[in-house]
């Protein structure tokens, strides 16, 4: 190309390679201006769920333990309503469920068929083989509860922690309180509570945006259901 084609152009051509070229960069910076704001707006609303949902889970937290307190249930005199054992194999001897949003094996007196149901429906959550992705598993090969591991969206531990508080608030307003060893378990609530403190690290907003951010496993410990 010779270094005088530019030279030899129209003066109105030149003029409108240069605006064809403003109108150009102008267009890009506002798609990435764009862009940065929409995500800006969708780290703030991550932020504002995880300060709603740690003030509520401590209500909760706050709540079961002074009606735990103000009750005195004695462990002594709590009736076993029946356990899973330690194997997939007990657990189905012993006629208990695999519940999906405890991810466990739960004595079926005390499985809540519909609040269960009802959270798998509200957040729809598929389930991988992998951390990676792999292959996809139905939510009916997921109730069997026959596999080690598998991988599922990274808001489900959250979601896991207030359906077990939705288990003890409905438990303590029953006048026959019949409660898990999982939704009993003062650890277990301190692990839930560490889980929903606000942490706007970059590798925690990722984890809960993740389609694999959470690993669910089947392994029985001999979960109990309590009278009491």
């Amino acid at each position: 190309m010779n270094p005088n084609d530019d030279l030899e152009k129209p003066l109105m051509a030149r003029s409108c390679d240069s605006e064809q070229s403003e109108s150009s960069t102008l267009l890009e910076h506002r798609t990435i201006g764009l862009q940065e704001r929409i995500q800006a707006r969708i780290r703030w609303s991550l932020y504002l769920q995880m300060v709603i949902l740690f003030i509520t889970v401590l209500t909760w937290i706050s709540l079961f333990l002074w009606n735990q307190k103000d009750r005195g249930i004695s462990p002594f005199a709590l009736i076993e309503r029946g356990h899973c054992g330690w194997s997939v194999e007990e657990a189905k001897a012993n006629d208990c469920v695999y519940d999906i949003m405890m991810s466990s094996w739960m004595p079926r007196p005390c499985y809540d068929e519909e609040l269960s149901e009802g959270f798998l429906r509200a957040n729809n959550f598929t389930y991988w083989t992998s951390n990676q992705g792999g292959e996809e598993v139905s939510e009916a090969e997921v109730k069997k509860g026959e596999f080690d591991i598998l991988f599922t969206h990274g808001t489900y531990h959250h979601q896991h922690c207030i359906y077990l508080w939705k288990l003890q608030m409905k438990a303590q307003k029953s006048a026959v309180r019949v409660l898990d060893s999982i939704s009993r378990s003062q650890a277990h609530i301190a692990h839930c509570q560490k889980l929903l403190t606000p942490d706007f690290s970059p590798h925690t907003l990722y984890q809960l945006q993740s389609k694999t951010g959470t690993p669910i496993h089947v392994k029985p410990k001999r979960q109990t259901c309590w009278e009491g």
